[in-house]
């Protein structure tokens, strides 16, 4: 239960006291219906035996208002705890893909990036919908039929203290071991069944993500078959998850059913010896029927807690318990001297054998104009990654005013730095959206300022819908060269502190993107600005460069 225990801890305030009404009102439920058919069996049973004995004296109207009474208390409590239960639930899960949410979009990319296309989403919205089982399934259900279980215990004992012993002996069968087992078999199977569910979301996710590609290779068999493939072992494991189920509700029936007819035969014992009457045999077994249906979901329910625990253990993987449950890492404000350092930074690829970068040593002072150049792969695209916290050195330390920049509040740290890289996104909104996104409460003459620094302003006053048009998933009907300036436009209209921008002139005409560069440090003329560029004349206007090399791979150990 320790994985569940972080999630848990955000049913507080108002949810708290909705899953103790859900509680209170899934007692009743139960009550209300055990209650019901015991008293409907020793009534139906007495006026069985007033009939044929022709008493007259008997009254049938406190029994039958007794069945009544039971009838609406169940079907009233029933549906109102459901209702209550499933929107307490629902506002739970609500939460916690919020809190995730919030936890993920702050997390480096380097600890996304293992992941693969929609595992995260997969993660974020199947894994938290399985948590629900954890509340519905077995808190509610295992504290109401333990009360439950309690007070028709104490009941039967009023009547036959043997006919108690032997229900309590098979509600421990029923209720406990076979619920343990249910566990045990249900873990690898239910794991697995997580597992392949996330697999096959991901693998329909790439397809349709790739379709150009797939149809573009001639890849449409391939493809198909791998999912498949995918669904069919994502079959298998519900096959074996059902297979449990049939297995463990036929132990359930068989075991209501022994007690049910030892019960019987006891009870009919009793009959001849004149220690207990008909009625009350009748009612004894009904409530014992009763009792027996309402804990038959329970080993159902431990079942697929194999399915809520892999599903808990995904989400702890991707951001850990203790952290998604509280703030308890304390982090510093962005410094205000933001001059950037680097201290024997050393990165490398997982996978790869040597370091891409090694012993970076390097000041670049607050508000200067810096361009990072070298060939292609030598490691530039990858120094603003680190200085934007995508990615973390192996080795050495970046700091800001002194300060590591990982023990910046993550907040506070992107109000302050934008990396605008070669695949900065554009969402399948307008172009006002877009650009708002960096400025909600932005002015008209704001943006038009930032279309016009990056030259886009002509382009979007020749749309018929101007600002508002929409331009798509990922900005497809925009080229290359307009994807990246409309970034640099929403990057702009932030005016951060610090600017990492990946090639901003690629794609672009020399007289363009001399102009755009000028107007960017005329915009920003106090601000740090870190270019990645294999342009020359940008890197002439820079006021310093920094050139990088090849690292010499390390030689092996003798």
């Amino acid at each position: 239960m320790r994985d569940f225990v972080p999630y848990l801890k955000l049913i507080r305030g108002e949810l708290r006291r909705s899953l103790l009404l859900s509680f209170l009102l899934a007692c009743v439920a139960a009550l209300a219906s055990v209650g019901l058919t015991g008293l409907a069996g020793w009534f139906i049973t007495i006026s069985a035996i007033v009939g044929v004995l022709g008493i007259t004296t008997f009254s049938f109207v406190f029994p039958s208002a007794g069945v009544q009474a039971f009838a609406l208390i169940r079907t009233f409590s029933r549906y109102t705890e459901r209702v209550v239960s499933h929107q307490t639930t629902f506002d739970w899960l609500a939460r916690l893909r919020a809190m995730f949410f919030a936890k993920i979009v702050h997390l480096p990319t380097h600890r996304l990036s293992s992941y693969r296309s929609g595992e995260v989403l997969s993660r974020l919205m199947a894994d938290i919908d399985t948590l629900d089982q954890v509340v519905l399934r077995v808190i509610i259900p295992t504290c109401s039929l333990l009360i439950l279980s309690i007070v028709c215990v104490i009941f039967i004992a009023l009547f036959s203290i043997p006919l108690a012993l032997i229900t309590l002996l098979m509600l421990i069968m029923n209720g406990v071991l076979l619920p343990i087992v249910a566990l045990q078999l249900g873990k690898a199977p239910g794991a697995r069944f997580v597992e392949t569910r996330s697999d096959t979301r991901t693998r329909f996710i790439e397809a349709l993500q790739g379709r150009r590609e797939i149809l573009s290779y001639h890849a449409e068999d391939t493809v198909k078959r791998l999912l498949m493939q995918a669904v069919h072992r994502n079959d298998n494991e519900q096959r074996s998850m059902r297979q449990l189920t049939a297995l463990g509700t036929t132990l359930n029936i068989l075991l209501s059913n022994a007690t049910l007819l030892v019960i019987l035969a006891i009870g009919l014992y009793f009959i001849t010896n004149k220690t207990m009457t008909g009625p009350n045999v009748a009612m004894i077994c009904l409530t014992v029927m009763g009792l027996f249906e309402a804990i038959e979901t329970l080993p159902l329910a431990y079942q697929f807690m194999g399915q809520t625990r892999k599903a808990a253990q995904r989400l702890n993987a991707l951001v850990p318990a203790e952290n998604a449950s509280s703030t308890s890492r304390k982090y510093t404000a962005f410094p205000t001297d933001r001059s950037l350092q680097f201290e024997h930074v050393s990165f490398h690829y997982p996978g790869q054998s040597h370091d891409i970068l090694r012993d970076v040593n390097y000041n670049i002072p607050q508000g200067s104009f810096i361009t990072i150049t070298g060939r292609s792969g030598i490691g530039k695209s990858t120094l603003i990654k680190l200085l934007a916290l995508e990615i973390e050195p192996d080795q050495g330390k970046i700091l800001s005013g002194g300060i590591d920049i990982r023990e910046i509040d993550p907040k506070n740290f992107y109000e302050h730095l934008i990396l605008v890289s070669q695949d900065s996104h554009i969402f399948n909104m307008s172009i006002r959206e877009n650009l708002l996104m960096a400025k909600p409460h932005a002015e008209e003459w704001e943006l038009q300022r930032v279309l016009e620094i990056v030259h886009l302003n002509t382009l979007v006053s020749g749309l018929e819908h101007g600002l508002d048009t929409q331009i798509g998933e990922y900005g497809y009907t925009l080229s290359g060269g307009e994807h990246r300036r409309l970034t640099i436009a929403r990057a702009l209209l932030k005016a951060p502190d610090i600017l990492l921008v990946d090639e901003p002139t690629s794609g672009i005409d020399r007289k363009t993107a001399d102009e755009m560069m000028m107007a960017i440090r005329t915009l920003l003329p106090h601000s740090t600005i870190i270019v990645v560029t294999h342009d020359l004349v940008l890197t002439t206007r820079a006021e310093s460069q920094l050139h990088l090399t090849a690292v010499e791979p390390t030689p092996p150990i003798a």
